[in-house]
């Protein structure tokens, strides 16, 4: 009877184990549910909050002083709760996106906050003093302040100058007779075809990159003190050709440029398509004169413009303040300085289908993009300079101005002139 008692006894504290067992695995698989489910709500907010970041980032590649679109919208299974932009700085963006998921009931699951720092930076061929669609001759008494990018040959005459540059690059044959190519320290010349630098000068590169052959015979080629060169022939360069205190520059075995992404804007812009994009824009205030139209700058008003000038001539003059953007179906001669008030804030961006003329002694200071341009005399030209075709000859000046990139990126320039680049993307914090 003892035997019988302690028995069920036995099998009762083991069934309150098994029960307790199961009780236990029971709750830890509902809980394994519910963290489950929590994680899979965590990233469906997350998804969500990144599809706000990139509608953002569509609208500001569209118009940098874009307006983030009306939330919450709905997506997904959640929504994109919020959506908000503001400036820090000129060219930097702060993007703001917020999303969350919902239980069927109307609970809140979890939310996910994105902050996104972008900066709007401009296409490397307007990063230039001059960038030019085709073969470059340079003529005369010519100085180029700045970076060069020709989509073509260049050819350098004796009394030519190239200086301050960071990078010079050429798709095509650099001809440097008797010219001086003077880059920054640790700057870049890049050259698609052959090298002919028969008593030229090319000082302080840190890289070298020719993808024909080097006839440096009688020039003369001082790299920084850790340059380096390509070639495709490992034959080691004649005349001077030596690192900075002297020494073999090194070769690498392969090239480490990609000259085709550098001059892609160069070679495929198209300045009528960039023209008529502006057709909705006011019409520029210019007073037609017979068979030219005039235009001051003085006391007249910033903002985007458009003209079309029936196959008449627009000249410009004067001093500009504010943000301008012209647009020109036609062509332009600069007849007079056309300058900034204030040179630290004040911009002007010529799109032009035409050409754009500077002859004597005129000082200009803008962004000019154009398909021809003609720079002759004592022409002094500040900014950047793109151009299918340039022709510069005589006395001339043309200078890369940093301060008119800056604000040159704040105006509504065309499609392909600039991208939007991400500086930071990181959670800002999370509610679950």
């Amino acid at each position: 009877m003892l035997q019988q008692g302690s028995a069920l006894v036995t099998v009762m504290v083991l069934a309150l184990l098994v029960l307790a067992l199961g009780a236990s695995l029971l709750q830890l698989a509902r809980a394994s549910r519910e963290t489950s489910a929590r994680q899979v709500a965590m990233t469906r907010a997350l998804y969500l909050a990144e599809a706000g970041v990139e509608m953002m980032l569509a609208r500001l590649e569209q118009d940098f002083n874009a307006s983030p679109p009306p939330t919450p919208i709905a997506l997904g299974g959640g929504e994109v709760s919020k959506i908000a932009v503001n400036a820090e700085g000129g060219a930097i963006k702060v993007i703001t996106s917020e999303g969350r998921v919902y239980s069927q009931d109307g609970k809140l699951l979890a939310r996910k906050v994105l902050k996104v720092k972008v900066k709007r930076s401009l296409a490397p061929a307007l990063q230039s003093a001059l960038c030019t669609g085709s073969t470059l001759n340079l003529n005369g008494s010519v100085s180029v302040k700045g970076n060069l990018l020709v989509n073509g040959n260049l050819d350098t005459g004796s009394n030519v100058s190239i200086s301050g540059a960071s990078l010079v690059a050429v798709s095509g044959n650099l001809d440097n007779k008797n010219g001086t190519i003077s880059v920054v320290p640790g700057g870049k010349v890049l050259v698609g075809g052959n090298l002919y630098n028969k008593n030229g000068h090319i000082s302080t590169p840190g890289y070298l990159q020719v993808g024909g052959t080097i006839d440096n015979a009688q020039g003369e080629v001082i790299f920084t003190s850790n340059g380096a060169y390509y070639a495709p022939s490992a034959q080691y360069p004649q005349g001077t050709f030596s690192l900075q205190g002297g020494g073999a520059v090194p070769r690498l075995n392969a090239p480490r440029e990609d000259l085709s992404s550098l001059l892609a804007l160069a070679q495929n812009w198209n300045p009528q398509q960039a023209v008529a994009a502006y057709a909705g824009y006011p019409s520029l205030p210019a007073q037609e004169q017979g068979g030219h139209y005039e235009f001051d700058f003085n006391g007249k008003s910033a903002g985007t413009y458009y003209l079309n000038t029936g196959g008449k001539e627009l000249r410009l003059e004067g001093t500009y303040s504010g943000r301008w953007l012209v647009a020109v179906k036609g062509n332009v001669d600069i007849v007079g300085d056309v300058k900034p008030q204030d040179p630290t804030k004040d911009v002007l961006v010529l799109v032009v289908d035409g050409a754009v003329k500077v002859q004597g002694n005129k000082e200009v200071k803008a962004v000019i993009c154009a398909y021809r341009v003609e720079f002759r005399g004592g022409a002094s030209v500040k900014g950047v300079v793109m151009a299918k075709t340039t022709e510069v000859d005589g006395h001339v000046n043309v200078e890369q101005d940093d301060a008119l990139l800056t604000g040159a990126a704040l105006t509504p320039l065309p499609q392909g002139f600039f991208s939007i680049e991400i500086v930071s993307w990181e959670e800002q914090y999370g509610v679950f």
